[in-house]
């Protein structure tokens, strides 16, 4: 959850903005821009993945027709495309964000494949119960945040009990 955090000390307004304009969770974009980049909006992948949501060519081509493969380093274009990006792929899998998530790092083919035992999403199979987890870690944290000082210290409270 830390690369959230990051991500969303740096992005909140575009997260909510985002979020709000395409229905889906801000803090799980800001949690996905957490695992893609660990919240780094210059990030290069080792598979032509770039910029904070981690996107690779062909998907920002088409999820943001007319802007450059550069563009995928302005942080706020990126966070619009994971959005816009996440909402097509819900609707995809008839409102199952369970599958939308997965689909976001292995393809949505290949996720569907996998539902039908067709064939397996090898390291790609952690990638939702990582997102699930880090989310709640998130939203626990900016709780946490807002009735004390800080994270940290509630973690230190907590295990002093």
């Amino acid at each position: 959850a830390g690369g959230a955090s990051v991500a969303w000390g740096k992005y909140e307004n575009t997260f909510r903005e985002v979020g709000t304009r395409y229905g889906v969770d801000p803090y799980l974009l800001a949690t996905m821009a957490g695992l893609e980049s660990g919240g780094d909006p210059n990030a290069v992948g080792t598979t032509d993945d770039a910029g904070l949501m981690q996107f690779i060519s062909p998907t920002w081509n088409e999820v943001m027709p007319g802007y450059d493969l550069d563009d995928r380093f302005d942080p706020e274009l990126s966070i619009e495309a994971a959005g816009k990006y996440l909402r097509r792929l819900s609707l995809s899998a008839d409102g199952d964000l369970d599958v939308a998530v997965q689909s976001y790092n292995a393809g949505l083919g290949n996720v569907m494949r996998a539902i039908r035992n067709e064939q397996p999403l090898n390291r790609s199979r952690y990638y939702l119960p990582t997102v699930v987890t880090a989310r709640a870690l998130f939203e626990q944290g900016l709780a946490d945040e807002s009735s004390t000082p800080g994270m940290l210290n509630n973690a230190i409270d907590r295990a002093g009990e």
